[in-house]
């Protein structure tokens, strides 16, 4: 038997005519998978246990008839195309049958296979496309009901959930895709319940196949290993990638299932639909973070402003400031420095440092130093007011021995200006992982720089008029 196969129950007494049908469905173009049965008990055995696509049912059946047989059918909620065999044309009887489920309705007496195949491809194509449209309508209504009222991370967990409904799947998932090869599931259901958040590499097989894919993409008999050794999950996967209006992957949709998936037309519609969906979601929480991480930086840079601007405890207004400044990065310290001495005496003047929460453990700077002859580029580079900003790996040999040796990894350097002078620094050292600065990173530091140099030079000058005063 082939995959394309067509499964058919007969169920007739009579041993002549289950031969004769038999050898009508051999002479046939298609090909079936004829399973015969002589009683209605015994058929109705066979249709509990079974996948059949069709059974062609003897109308006078020892102790019963194949209108009780219908009935019995249809309490039990088999749902299956039912063909009647009779000996006889009777149309109040055919009438009946039909009422009561049967797809059609032959005579025996010059049955012929070309009409008994095309009877059974009718019903079982009728069939499949009334099951297709019930389930499609089935699908839409879950996946509506199921989503209704709810919004942000609950509307994803509630999509999921009525994604693996809907397609009768047993695992459904939807993952994003972030920064390298490794993304996060932002909803995984299996079974009977939500899994703790995973992660999964981009490249692995069943991802990477649907990722290139430009469609659905239906793939048998895979794993799917999650990173961080949380398990896995093995069966047959059907996917599609999520993108967004210009068609950038944001991540991707996945069902899996213990047979395959043959999901038709209308439900490959349904899953593009529901990528479609989730890209705008996608999209919806990646502008709600960017908005929440913005009002949190410009809330940092205001605690910032103000505390320079308050100085209530002059020994502690620098340190304080520096905190709300290192906040609005992802930095583990932040230091500003002043220019002390000249030519060969030149050094750097710990000012104020400020670390990260939970990075107490780094190394304090030294509160006064030369300027390294390894690092002389970056105080001519300073002093014509430029910036100094990348991973430690991408600068010179001698200046990464120093650095590396500092324990830092990725560093961020802002001269501090004053009437086209520099004055001092304030620099940002990473010291856990690389670390590129993006232009508003480097904006909202340029803009802190600005605020400490004026509150410096407006320290001084209350010192110096203090001094003439005395």
């Amino acid at each position: 038997m082939t995959s394309d196969s067509l499964r058919i129950l007969v169920i007739d007494d009579d041993e002549v005519d289950r031969q004769a049908i038999r050898r009508l469905f051999s002479k046939s173009n298609t090909a079936y998978e004829v399973t015969m049965c002589d009683d209605a008990p015994a058929g109705l055995r066979l249709l509990k246990g079974g996948k059949f696509d069709a059974v062609l049912l003897d109308y006078l059946l020892p102790r019963s008839n194949g209108l009780e047989v219908l009935k019995h059918i249809e309490e039990q909620g088999i749902d299956i195309p039912v063909v009647i065999l009779s000996g006889q044309a009777d149309q109040r009887i055919a009438v009946e049958l039909m009422r009561h489920g049967a797809a059609d309705y032959l005579i025996k007496d010059g049955l012929r296979d070309e009409r008994l195949s095309i009877t059974v491809g009718n019903v079982v194509s009728t069939h499949r496309q009334e099951v297709s449209a019930r389930r499609h309508a089935e699908a839409l209504s879950k996946l509506a009901t199921g989503t209704a009222g709810v919004v942000g991370k609950d509307y994803v967990h509630a999509l999921v959930r009525q994604w693996a409904a809907a397609f009768y799947v047993r695992h459904a998932f939807l993952a994003e895709i972030g920064d390298g090869l490794e993304c996060s599931c932002l909803a995984l259901w299996s079974d009977d319940g939500f899994l703790w958040p995973r992660r999964i590499r981009t490249d692995a097989v069943p991802i990477a196949t649907i990722l290139t894919a430009r469609g659905f993409v239906a793939l048998d008999g895979v794993a799917l290993n999650f990173s961080e050794g949380l398990g896995s999950l093995s069966g047959n996967f059907s996917g599609i990638a999520v993108r967004d209006h210009s068609g950038h992957a944001l991540g991707f949709l996945v069902l899996v299932h213990d047979h395959a998936l043959a999901l038709d037309l209308k439900q490959q519609d349904l899953l593009t639909m529901c990528a479609a969906r989730a890209a705008a979601e996608i999209g919806r929480l990646r502008a709600e973070q960017a908005l929440a991480e913005r009002l949190r930086v410009e809330k940092e840079m205001t605690r910032c402003a103000c505390t320079l601007l308050a100085d209530a405890d002059p020994t502690q207004t620098l340190t304080i400031a520096l905190g709300h400044l290192l906040a609005t990065t992802t930095g583990g310290t932040l230091s500003l420095y002043d220019f002390v001495g000249t030519a060969a005496d030149l050094a750097l003047q710990l000012v104020a440092h400020a670390r990260a929460y939970g990075h107490e453990q780094l190394p304090a700077p030294v509160a006064r130093s030369l300027i390294h002859p390894e690092l002389s580029r970056w105080y001519q580079e300073l002093s014509q007011g430029l910036m100094i900003s990348s991973p430690v790996r991408l600068l010179l040999a001698e200046e990464q021995a120093t650095l590396y040796q500092q324990g830092v990894r990725s560093v961020l350097v802002i001269p501090l200006r004053s009437h086209d002078r520099t004055i001092g620094l304030l620099r940002v050292d990473h010291h856990t992982e690389e670390h590129r600065w993006t232009r508003e990173e480097v904006a909202l530091i340029r803009g802190g720089a600005d605020l400490l140099v004026a509150y410096v030079l407006s320290r001084r000058v209350s010192q110096s008029a203090k001094v003439g005063r005395a």
